[in-house]
């Protein structure tokens, strides 16, 4: 039953399920739209200080919506990927999940969000402590030092976000999943 998973939601989400994802893409692409014209009008210096502030608070309102939604479809797409549903029915469970967890994914996010931060600054400061030890031991000038801890600490970051992602996305689909 469970072989395979993985291979079969990525087909999917490549065929049968590709409408629905971008549909739910468009969602954010109109939200955008509409709050980069809002974004623009309010650069424009001619306007009233009145309506310059308008628009400021409606660019405000639909990054906050922007957000929200793309929150929202991080779970309505995993409902489409694993159980090949249409993007309306897996918003519909989506939010049904959400009422009756109530806040259990936010707090979940929060927790792996502040547990992640802290493993990104203990890799950093260990690929920073390490490069600047090897460099020192072997007899670098302080620029050269300096520009490979920079590149050390680049490079850790980069390597963990690839594998934060990952277990991200495992928590998220476990969380749909039960």
């Amino acid at each position: 039953m469970f072989k395979n998973l993985t291979l079969r939601s990525t087909k999917r989400a490549l065929t049968t399920s590709f409408g629905s994802i971008c549909f739910g893409s468009i969602l954010i692409a109109i939200i955008d739209t509409i709050k980069s014209l809002t974004k623009a009008e309010s650069e424009n210096d001619d306007l009233e200080v009145i309506i310059k502030t308008l628009n400021y608070c409606c660019n405000y309102v639909f990054s906050w919506i922007k957000n929200m939604v793309k929150y929202f479809n991080i779970y309505a797409f995993k409902e489409v990927v694993i159980y090949g549903k249409p993007y309306i029915q897996a918003a519909k469970n989506t939010w049904t999940l959400c009422k009756t967890d109530e806040m259990n994914a936010l707090i979940n996010d929060c927790m792996i969000n502040t547990l992640f931060l802290f493993a990104y600054m203990s890799i950093d400061g260990l690929s920073a402590m390490i490069t600047f030890i090897t460099a020192i031991l072997m007899d670098q000038n302080v620029d050269t030092v300096m520009i490979f801890t920079i590149f050390a600490v680049l490079i850790g970051m980069f390597i963990f976000n690839i594998f934060s992602q990952v277990i991200k996305s495992g928590i998220t689909t476990t969380f749909v999943c039960l």
